[in-house]
């Protein structure tokens, strides 16, 4: 019963996973941090799966030699 998980991370390769798709990781929070940091004294009596984990990542800048020249830019119209 219930639906199968399709996906999953490890969390030791989370930052390689998203660099491989153009991102940068910025935080990446096991469940007790992120019960801690929104409810407080509140979130140390909650319960639920521990191996839940939010992340939080940013488009990468583009490398140095992909960058436009100054006067180079594309116009798209």
């Amino acid at each position: 019963m219930g639906e199968a998980w399709t996906f999953g991370l490890d969390p030791a390769e989370l930052t390689g996973y998203l660099r491989e798709r153009g991102l940068d990781l910025c935080e990446d929070l096991g469940i007790e941090s992120c019960r801690e940091r929104w409810w407080g004294a509140r979130g140390a009596r909650m319960r639920g799966y521990e191996f839940y984990r939010i992340a939080r990542a940013r488009v990468s800048p583009p490398p140095a030699e992909a960058r436009s020249s100054p006067g180079t830019e594309t116009r798209l119209e």
